[in-house]
């Protein structure tokens, strides 16, 4: 009976975990914080971020403006702490709908939900605009025969198209003040 051969790691695939083990240990020591690993008002190591909290976002009218601007809020400052306004983040709202898939009828069976926000930040202290922009988000659904489902269907991906709205903002925000924090450390 001959038993099977004792595995050998090859000189090759040694070097290899090697070499993987290294860069694995670089990047962990360079303060490499991933940029989308991370949403709220603490930092990457769970430490409160002050100047994150410090974002007021503004009034944005309607329900989905609302349920934006409960979104970042929460996002900002999670634990709710009385943090003196630093940043104001202005939002304005536009939403349309867009009918695809039109029948031989004439009556659409897909639509698209299509979310456009612009954004100012303005620090309040030295009554400046930072950073503006725009962004936009798109969620589909489909056009079904009653009614009220098509409304559910179509609330489902307003609020879709929310959330990608809520994180390009959250993103936005947090690399400006990250990037801030760095310079006032090299200066």
């Amino acid at each position: 009976m001959r038993l099977a051969p004792r595995f050998r790691p090859t000189a090759a695939l040694t070097r290899r975990s090697m070499i993987l083990l290294g860069a694995t240990l670089a990047l962990g020591g360079c303060g490499f914080e991933p940029l989308y690993g991370h949403h709220g008002g603490a930092n990457a190591t769970g430490e409160f971020d002050a100047d994150l909290a410090s974002v007021k976002v503004g009034l944005i009218p309607n329900r989905m403006g609302q349920q934006l601007a409960i979104s970042l809020r929460d996002s900002f400052n999670p634990t709710g702490v009385s943090v003196p306004t630093r940043y104001m983040l202005e939002v304005g709202l536009t939403t349309y709908r867009n009918d695809l898939g039109i029948r031989a009828d004439s009556t659409a069976v897909r639509s698209e939900v299509i979310v456009v926000a612009s954004y100012r930040l303005t620090d309040v202290n030295a009554k400046k605009q930072v950073i503006s922009g725009s962004t936009r988000a798109v969620s589909a659904f489909d056009i079904l025969d009653n009614a009220y489902a098509t409304t559910v269907a179509q609330q489902d991906a307003g609020e879709r198209a929310l959330e990608v709205i809520a994180d390009d903002l959250r993103e936005r925000v947090a690399v400006y003040i990250r990037e801030q924090r760095a310079a006032a450390r090299g200066a």
